[in-house]
């Protein structure tokens, strides 16, 4: 289930082994399960120890020696039972303190770096999943019931008194599916809840009731998905929208028109409408990133660039108050339909949060002026470099900085940000500026978002942004793995697939490595990386690849191209992007060659359904159009690009091609992606078997290609390619799962 799902393994291991859904079990001698407050504390030090000791919010206990037989000084513990809550607490080893290395969050306090553990109300009960499954309804979870120990049984329980809890009250029990009553099975204090009677789409769970001494239990909430096909964020498209251009023509005079600084008016309804009208489906859109919903000041304000004040809040990322969506994007009923109507289609919603930052105007700076660092550093201004300060320096003077001392500054943003899911049913967080906040941060944003949302392991995407120049794979990598990002967007290969792809100035065989470079370092994380040609931070794609003068973008943008050079340089770019493991994002525009130089002409107002639509495009733009949404259907089903387990093998690559083998054995695409011409038919060699039952196909043109099995040691297939025009792709498969794809794709 991803990189965040390993908490409490050895807790599950037991459960399973105890209630599996395929195991039949004495239930007069299941032991129930019981709450504990307490931090479990295990270490191994590197040599034996004369004191050893945890400090626990200014209390102290040895640590035992558990197993001499554990490392060069055995291992060392103790369960410390301490009150419900966040802990704070660090390792003393012969008077030297240090965090425990086993727990993945932390905090600051007075320059000390401590472990922060939640630890849970012992007092009252719980449920918690035991293990899920799929019937013909749809999934099956079993819940199991974590009896509390009340007030009294806590006291007892920490004096190391045995206490079997207080019962589960059955007759209070109350299992609710979208707060309606449903039906569900129950075996003492295990419970079975399916999916019959449910409809397709996004449903919540909801368990109610109190204990034999009428406590009430903690009250157990958790989204899951009915759906044919299990969802996979591989699968199809991420389709990244600044929100405010997405906006219809303003029937004004040029003159009147707002500057490319000022706002234009999209707002959440325009998404909607290009949900309904099938647009997104067209692309093969499964999920989409909407710009920040916070609302944002009124008024211009000065750029980094300084001079005039000319830039208003359109972006979203200035943020004046939490928990708001703000009326300029359309309010929160807006935002509820199109969450709505995207589910209906199956379609995933994430939304853009900024942490790192807020604007002056937002009431945290007035009310908690110590959560921020003192003014003065100005991120890459003389005295305050990004590399030495880019956790303490300011974008601008009106955007003041976190500064991360404590629990309560980074509690309540994680809180801010997680309100979004809670409120309108998200289904996930791209995470703005991650490097300018301590990894901390992002972790506890992890676990909380774990916590409150997965309990039936539901996955919510959590994606972040590192902006990096090229090469620095290592400055994401640190920020992924068991307890952090889900994935963040490849830096580093957009800047390869640029240097190839839009200039033409580096040979092929770099994009082979550029990808095995990342791969080394989050191959252990199974991140879900965002994998993308240009974002609303960079000059757009086919500008550069027309070789568009980009120096002033207020005074000199660049004059929208049909250069079909350009456009075929980005179809390269966006097929090697679209036929990777990870996740492909389709930045707004970017699917009709939508031109611009650096921000802010990169977020040029773009309204597909009204004046630019596609019958009103040149030739080359429509037709760049329909091969990227054909192409982004194929992403959707074809298996071999959206399997959880992606294996992707490079063949032929040299100066001017590229190619690569993706799927699981007997479900592989095989992809071609050359930037100069071959006038005779070539070859494609692929490490498989084939037989005579089997035909390959190209997926974009639909044509059958000869193929052939070639004897030897090793099982080998040879695809005869036809001749090749300059920018060419081409992408094969088997003739069966092309024709599958093709039953499914709108």
């Amino acid at each position: 289930m991803g990189v965040r799902r390993s908490t409490h393994f050895h807790l599950i291991i037991w459960l399973c082994a105890t209630y599996c859904l395929s195991c039949e079990v004495d239930q007069a001698r299941r032991q129930p399960s019981v709450q504990r407050c307490v931090i479990a504390v295990r270490y191994q030090p590197d040599h034996f120890p004369t004191r050893l000791e945890a400090e626990v919010e200014g209390r102290y206990a040895s640590l035992s020696l558990l197993d001499p037989n554990q490392g060069p000084a055995g291992l060392w513990g103790a369960d410390l039972w301490v009150s419900p809550g966040w802990q704070s607490y660090t390792l003393r080893l012969e008077g030297r303190s240090l965090p425990d290395p086993n727990t993945p969050l932390s905090i600051t306090r007075q320059g000390q770096l401590r472990s922060l553990v939640r630890v849970p109300d012992c007092e009252r009960g719980s449920w918690f999943r035991v293990a899920s499954e799929r019937d013909q309804h749809g999934p099956r979870f079993q819940l199991a019931y974590r009896r509390g120990l009340g007030e009294e049984g806590r006291l007892q329980a920490a004096n190391g008194e045995d206490h079997e809890g207080i019962p589960l009250s059955v007759n209070s029990l109350q299992v609710k599916v979208d707060d309606r009553s449903h039906s569900f099975t129950r075996q003492d204090e295990l419970i079975t809840v399916t999916s019959a009677g449910l409809t397709q789409g996004k449903h919540h769970l909801t368990i109610e009731g109190e204990d034999e001494q009428g406590q009430p239990f903690a009250l157990f909430k958790a989204p899951f998905w009915v759906e044919a096909t299990p969802h996979s964020w591989r699968r199809g498209i991420m389709y990244q929208v600044v929100l405010d251009r997405l906006s219809p023509p303003i029937p004004l005079q040029a003159e009147d028109r707002p500057t490319i600084g000022e706002r234009w008016g999209g707002q959440l309804d325009r998404v909607s409408e290009l949900i309904e009208s099938g647009y997104l489906s067209e692309l093969g859109v499964t999920t989409i990133w909407l710009s920040p919903l916070s609302p944002n000041p009124e008024g211009a304000w000065q750029g980094v660039e300084g001079g005039e004040a000319r830039y208003e809040g359109y972006h979203g990322y200035w943020s004046a108050a939490p928990r708001i969506v703000g009326e300029e994007w359309g309010g929160e009923d807006a935002l509820m339909q199109l969450i709505q109507l995207a589910h209906q289609r199956g379609m995933r919603v994430i939304v853009d949060v900024a942490l790192n930052h807020v604007h002056e105007q937002h009431p945290y700076v007035r009310e908690h002026p110590e959560w921020f660092n003192p003014p003065g550093c100005l991120c890459g201004r003389p005295g305050c470099s990004w590399g030495q300060y880019i956790e303490t320096c300011q974008f601008t003077t009106y955007l003041p900085d976190f500064r991360w001392n404590g629990l309560d500054a980074m509690k309540r943003q994680v809180d801010d940000a997680l309100w979004w899911i809670d409120r309108f049913n998200l289904d996930g967080l791209r995470v703005d500026a991650v490097p300018m906040m301590p990894r901390r941060v992002t972790r506890l944003l992890s676990s909380e978002l774990q916590r409150r949302f997965e309990q039936l392991r539901t996955r919510h995407l959590l994606i972040g942004e590192t902006f990096t120049g090229p090469g620095e794979w290592d400055r994401l990598g640190w920020y992924l793995g068991p307890s952090g990002l889900d994935g963040q967007f490849d830096f580093p290969l957009m800047w390869a697939i640029r240097a190839a792809l839009a200039w033409e100035g580096q040979p092929m065989w770099t994009l082979m490595d550029a990808w095995k470079e990342g791969e080394r370092v989050w191959s252990n994380a199974a991140a879900l990386m965002g994998l993308f040609i240009g974002n609303h931070d960079v000059t757009r794609f086919i500008s550069e690849a027309a070789g568009d003068d980009l120096s002033d973008p207020w005074l000199k943008p660049p004059v929208q191209t049909d250069d079909e050079l350009a456009l075929d340089r980005l179809w390269l770019a966006t097929a090697f992007a679209f036929t990777l493991p990870g996740i492909p994002v389709l930045y707004y525009g970017d699917e009709v060659g939508l031109s611009g130089a650096n921000d802010p002409d990169n977020r040029r107002p773009y309204w597909p359904l009204d004046a630019d639509r596609l019958e009103l495009l040149s030739l080359p733009r429509s037709q760049h159009f329909e091969r990227v949404a054909r192409l982004g259907r194929l992403r959707a089903c074809l298996p071999s690009f959206t399997d959880n387990r992606p294996t992707l093998t490079f063949l032929a690559t040299d100066e001017e091609r590229l190619s690569f083998l993706i799927g699981q054995p007997g479900q592989e695409s095989a992809v071609l992606i050359q930037r100069s011409a071959n006038e005779e038919e070539s070859e494609l060699v692929l490490p498989l078997s084939s037989s005579e039952d089997t035909s390959w196909v190209d997926v974009l043109s639909g044509e059958v290609v000869k193929d052939e099995k070639v004897d030897g040691e090793l099982p080998l297939t040879r695809l005869f390619i036809p001749p090749l025009t300059d920018h060419s792709v081409r992408i094969f498969t088997r003739r069966a799962l092309y024709e599958a794809c093709q039953e499914t794709s709108p």
